[in-house]
């Protein structure tokens, strides 16, 4: 049986019944952007063989009433499509706290939506308000796992990306792409690898957009126990590494 998949927009509707544009920047408007973005992703994914519904493509439903329709709906996995402000750049994405499906599903998302566009990759994020839960509603109060997408900030040149139906339509592949690695997705038995080059990188999360942690010298040994993305999760803790460009090879030594 297909995975079952609420897409929704972002904002619309505002809590007193008119129209929540959502960020606004020189002209231009959050919610219409993430709409078309909504629109192309629930094509992709239907064409990938889910069950695919769209909400609030006409700023019908309030936050509240977006989240009635996500909880009666008996989804798997459910987004909303935003766009980002306050001047950063890149792409990240929202998840409940302590889901690590969710961690995981939200920073292929990142992911792909970076390397689709070449814009660093702000990763799988949690915001939690000031009683410690989830700050952003449909997270904290959806049934099935919520996503929140903040695919670009549309105060920044990041939002080119979006601003045609093309760059719209290829955002939509890109988050379409991600879950359906997600949903594919395997736990990896652990494996060792050798670091082949001169220092690599031990970063944060599963993408060149995080932070260093640390670096490990040629020759190094270290064990891998999840890969998304091409990237590999250390057993160590110390964070994520590179598995391609010849920067590692499989150790001997089986876990």
């Amino acid at each position: 049986m297909s995975k079952k998949i609420c897409v929704s927009v972002g904002h619309g509707k505002s809590k007193t019944g008119g129209f929540d544009p959502g960020a606004c920047y020189e002209g231009r408007r959050e919610f219409n952007i993430a709409k078309e973005i909504a629109k192309y992703l629930a094509e992709y994914l239907r064409t990938a063989g889910f069950e695919v519904s769209l909400i609030n493509c006409g700023a019908d439903l309030y936050l509240t009433e977006r989240i009635e329709k996500i909880n009666a709906g008996n989804f798997d996995l459910a987004v909303e499509i935003h766009l980002n402000a306050g001047g950063g750049t890149g792409s990240e994405v929202y998840y409940p706290s302590g889901s690590e499906n969710g961690r995981k599903a939200a920073g292929l998302i990142s992911a792909y939506i970076s390397e689709a566009f070449g814009i660093p990759d702000r990763g799988a994020k949690i915001k939690t308000g000031v009683l410690g839960n989830d700050y952003f509603a449909v997270v904290r109060e959806a049934k099935p796992l919520a996503l929140l997408v903040e695919t670009v900030f549309i105060d920044s040149p990041d939002v080119k990306n979006v601003a045609t139906a093309a760059g719209r339509d290829r955002c939509a592949k890109a988050v379409s792409e991600a879950i359906s690695a997600y949903f594919a997705a395997k736990p990896s038995a652990p494996f060792r690898i050798k670091v082949a080059c001169d220092e690599l990188n031990v970063r944060s999360g599963p993408g060149s957009g995080h932070k260093i942690n640390m670096t490990v010298k040629k020759g190094g040994v270290c064990t891998v126990v999840e890969k998304s993305g091409g990237w590999g999760r250390l057993k160590s803790g110390a964070g994520w590494i590179y598995l391609g460009g010849g920067l590692v090879e499989k150790a001997e030594n089986r876990v």
